[in-house]
C-alpha cells in the first residue's frame, strides 16, 4: 500500500469583512507593540552607551575670589622709600612699616638655562665647516650640524643650536654667501 500523502486542495479562502478588519487591527496592534520594544531597546541602549562613555576634558576650576584685607594707613610728611635713595631709604621705609630692612628677603634670581660656548675647539671647526658647505643657506647649514653624531651619545651636541644664533654670527656678503663677523672672528682667535 502507498503512503498517503498530503495534497493541498485549496490555497486562500474568502474571509468576510469583519475578519479583514479584525485581522488589520491585530497587525497593527503588534506592529505598534514592536515598534515601541524596538524604541525602549534602542532608549536603553544610548543611555548604556553614555553612562559607558568618558567625559571630554576635565570639570572646569570654579574661581576663589581673594578676600582684600584693608589696612589702614596714616598721611606721613616723609617721602616715599622709594625716592629717599639707597639705604636711608630702605631705614625710612622700616621705620614706617616696622619692619627691620635686613629682614626682608632678597629678591628672586632668574634661572638661566645651560648656556653652550660654542667657540670652544671641539664645536666650532664644525659650525665653520657646515657653513663653509653650505654659503648661500644657513638653514642648510644647520641642519646638516644637526645630524653630526657622536660616538656613544643620542642626540647631536648641535641640537639646541638655533637659526637666530648663527645669523648672529654670520652676514651675507656682496656675493650672497655668508661669512663670519668682524666681531666674532676676535672671539675665535682666543
Amino acid at each position: 500500500m502507498a503512503p498517503k500523502v498530503a495534497t493541498i486542495t485549496k490555497f486562500f479562502s474568502v474571509i468576510s469583512k469583519e475578519e479583514q478588519l479584525a485581522q488589520w487591527q491585530r497587525s497593527q496592534t503588534q506592529l505598534g507593540e514592536r515598534l515601541k520594544e524596538q524604541a525602549a531597546r534602542r532608549e536603553e541602549a544610548e543611555k548604556a552607551r553614555l553612562a559607558a562613555k568618558r567625559p571630554v576634558g576635565r570639570p572646569k576650576k570654579s574661581i576663589a575670589v581673594p578676600s582684600a584685607i584693608l589696612i589702614p594707613v596714616q598721611a606721613s610728611r616723609q617721602q616715599p622709600a622709594t625716592q629717599n635713595g639707597g639705604e636711608q631709604g630702605d631705614a625710612a621705609a622700616a621705620e614706617e612699616t616696622g619692619v627691620d630692612a635686613s629682614e626682608k628677603p632678597p629678591p628672586a634670581k632668574k634661572k638661566r638655562g645651560s648656556y653652550t660656548n660654542w667657540f670652544v675647539p671641539d664645536l666650532w671647526p664644525f659650525i665653520e665647516q657646515a657653513v663653509k658647505q653650505h654659503p648661500k643657506s644657513l638653514y642648510e647649514a644647520l641642519f646638516s650640524l644637526q645630524h653630526i653624531r657622536k660616538h656613544g651619545r643620542v642626540g647631536s651636541p648641535f641640537d639646541n643650536l638655533t637659526i637666530s644664533t648663527l645669523k648672529g654670527w654670520f652676514e651675507k656678503d656682496v656675493t650672497g654667501r655668508f661669512v663670519l663677523r668682524r666681531k666674532y672672528e676676535e672671539a675665535i682667535k682666543l
